[in-house]
């Protein structure tokens, strides 16, 4: 009979900098009923040599192929055997209360089917960048899902989520290149409750060559992918055909990404920019732009941003959501 409480799934594909950081913090948790299956996604560096450093029997690698962060995590999921699923991703830091506190909330709100934390933004020497001050109750999370305008309000590695519920809906989608984690939690929406708790209880780490530094467009494209197709079901429509909706995107998609074509360096400053932007710090917004445009003079994303960094608050972000409702219009058909 499985007496495992709770499996931690880690993915991780070349994390070898930081990876001992991220698998010190699971394995020195206050909560210690858990077994740690780490997926490696086909790692070409010394990830695997750092995590066999540690001599715990509640580790366990699965080796594959590079099939990417979807299968890899499918795969952790059904070799697992805990009531709760925990994710924790190869570069990030969790709190070392984080499954206890989880764990008693799952099991204290049996109609929650997962639940994430508010986390720490960090940057690649562990800094704080700033704080995601996430919705914490059911229904503001679910608006932010299904909202154009609104990033995904449960940061990934930082779930715990009942592992039979997820199975029982397919788990993640691979069609899905990017964003699998929105379209999971979207689908799971209609299943169960959502919650985050309220405690900053995960550092995520922003890092030069990260999905979110080096593909930060396509993941809150496929973001909207998984908004619309939700939309779709609850209307009681059918989803477009994922794979007739990518190729409609690849031609355009191709076009505005020539826009932006970077190094994993100037996509780094870009990321700080945006977010910095985004929580109004125009001051060092514009700084990190300055920086790119010497880099890449001309990085036509990064003038766009300046332009709009200079109009009033409210205007910009009108402007802003004017061009990224066009933008999705001719990328998602």
């Amino acid at each position: 009979m499985n007496t495992i409480k709770i499996s931690v799934v880690m993915s991780v594909y070349n994390d070898g900098q930081f990876v001992t950081q991220a698998v010190q913090s699971i394995l020195s948790q206050t909560f210690a009923d858990f077994e740690f299956v780490i997926v490696d996604d086909g790692s070409i560096d010394d990830t695997i040599a750092q995590i066999e450093t540690f001599n715990d029997p509640r580790i366990r690698i699965i080796r594959q192929q590079n099939y990417g962060l979807a299968t890899a995590l499918n795969r952790g999921m059904e070799d697992s055997c805990g009531q709760y699923i925990a994710r924790q991703d190869g570069d990030d830091i969790s709190a070392l209360d984080r499954l206890e506190n989880q764990s008693d909330f799952l099991d204290a709100h049996p109609e929650i089917g997962l639940v994430g934390t508010r986390s720490i933004v960090i940057d690649e020497v562990g800094q704080e960048i700033e704080r995601k001050k996430l919705p914490v109750d059911n229904t503001e999370i679910q608006q932010a899902l299904l909202s154009p305008d609104v990033g995904n309000p449960i940061v990934h590695g930082s779930v715990m989520f009942r592992r039979a519920l997820a199975l029982q809906i397919g788990g993640y989608r691979q069609e899905f290149k990017h964003s699998q984690d929105r379209d999971l939690w979207l689908r799971l929406a209609e299943k169960t409750q959502l919650a985050n708790l309220p405690m900053y209880a995960y550092c995520w780490r922003l890092r030069s060559g990260s999905v979110t530094t080096a593909k930060g467009e396509d993941q809150r494209d496929y973001g909207q992918l998984a908004r619309i197709c939700a939309e779709k079901r609850r209307g009681g429509q059918p989803e477009p055909s994922l794979e007739i909706t990518q190729v409609q995107r690849t031609t355009m998609r191709r076009f505005f990404s020539s826009l932006r074509l970077s190094s994993r360096e100037n996509d780094y400053i870009l990321a700080r920019a945006i977010r910095e932007l985004a929580r109004g710090d125009r001051l060092a917004g514009r700084s990190h732009l300055a920086q790119l445009l010497k880099n890449q003079p001309l990085h036509v994303y990064a003038w766009v941003l300046w332009g709009l960094s200079l109009l009033p608050p409210k205007t910009a972000l009108a402007l802003w959501k004017t061009l990224r409702s066009g933008y999705r219009k001719m990328i998602w058909k």
